[in-house]
């Protein structure tokens, strides 16, 4: 019976089975043979081979598996050893690019939500791209630009024509979408004074209803500004 499980064990490391292989070695009376003790070095050696092809192709859970199985079977011997601080160096490299990548995430979100369109692009290019949140966000730069352009171009459009609902409408659009933008600032004064004019026109004839529902457009796009209060 002992022989057959030394058979056995050698069986599963010729086919490369590894983990059969320890389980049968790990019995005590396989072990205290001779043939078990040597087999256990050629595991040791088999599973340090595996170990470092994993860690080479990045595959770092299978690699710390082989370290540790082969630092159970043979101690922390000198080849172990290194495969094991090899192994623990690339999981600490691993973990401070994907906090350097988080942090840097979180600034391009802040950025972007911001409307500082541009300056979370930047942010954006310096994590990996096989970052998935990177494309996500990607994407929504992509939207609030193509909103952004729209929006602008409708808001001059509607200014030019006297449109102003449309152009405070059109303007608020486009600040939601980029509010970093100097353009949006540029026509949100535009669009600003012209109401104001007429606002004032509307006060010195009369027409409190018009002026009241312009104010409160005023408000929309200025905010409650000293300007707002006084109209009101």
């Amino acid at each position: 019976m002992l022989d057959l499980r030394v058979k056995q064990a050698e069986t599963a490391l010729a086919e490369g089975r590894l983990e059969e292989a320890c389980e049968i070695l790990r019995q005590a009376e396989v072990r205290a043979t001779k043939w078990g003790q040597d087999l256990i070095g050629d595991v040791v050696e088999a599973l340090v081979a595996r170990g470092r092809e994993h860690l080479a192709a990045g595959r770092l859970p299978q690699a710390q598996g082989d370290a540790d199985r082969a630092a159970a079977m043979g101690g922390n011997m000198t080849h172990v050893a290194q495969l094991r601080a090899a192994v623990a160096h690339a999981v600490e490299s691993t973990q401070r690019r994907e906090r350097r990548a988080a942090q840097l995430l979180a600034a391009a979100k802040q950025q972007i939500d911001h409307g500082r369109l541009s300056v979370g692009q930047r942010w954006l290019a310096g994590v990996s791209t096989t970052e998935s949140r990177v494309a996500m966000l990607m994407r929504d730069v992509d939207v609030k630009k193509s909103t952004l352009e729209t929006s602008l171009a409708a808001a001059i459009a509607a200014n030019d024509r006297d449109d102003l609902a449309v152009a405070v409408r059109e303007t608020i659009s486009a600040r939601d979408a980029g509010g970093a933008d100097e353009r949006v600032d540029e026509i949100c004064a535009k669009v600003s004074e012209k109401m104001k004019t007429r606002l004032s026109a509307f006060v010195d004839s009369g027409r409190l209803d018009l002026a009241e529902s312009m104010t409160q457009q005023l408000a929309m796009l200025c905010g409650e500004t000293g300007d707002v209060q006084q109209f009101r």
